[in-house]
């Protein structure tokens, strides 16, 4: 798949590639390098085990790096749940709502994994 299949998917699925476009200077392969960087980091897998675990501070310390990311990527989708996240988490909070929004972020980057 070239590199314009594979931003038009991205797009389809809710990304503002456009957007990240502008932030990268229109460098569209620096755009998929640093997203495949995102697909192979640890933050996420991180963030799912802190919120298993009830662990507050670790879950806001990769719940803030993320929402960071994707924002930066334009990743809309992950970061919409990053931000509904971060913030109870910021007063150390885990509550029984979060473990199904890290379940539509998992859904999500399934997804844009096979892109």
């Amino acid at each position: 798949m070239d590199i314009d299949q594979r931003l038009d998917k991205l797009k389809a699925l809710g990304c503002d590639v456009d957007g990240a476009l502008e932030r990268f200077l229109g460098d569209k392969q620096l755009y998929l390098t640093c997203f495949d960087d995102l697909l192979a980091d640890e933050c996420f897998d991180k963030l799912g085990a802190a919120l298993e675990q009830r662990d507050s501070k670790s879950a806001f310390q990769w719940a803030h790096k993320l929402k960071g990311v994707c924002a930066n990527m334009g990743m809309t989708p992950v970061l919409n749940d990053c931000v509904k996240l971060v913030e109870p988490l910021r007063t150390g909070e885990v509550s029984p709502d979060m473990p199904p929004i890290y379940k539509s972020m998992q859904g999500f980057m399934n997804q844009i994994k096979q892109i």
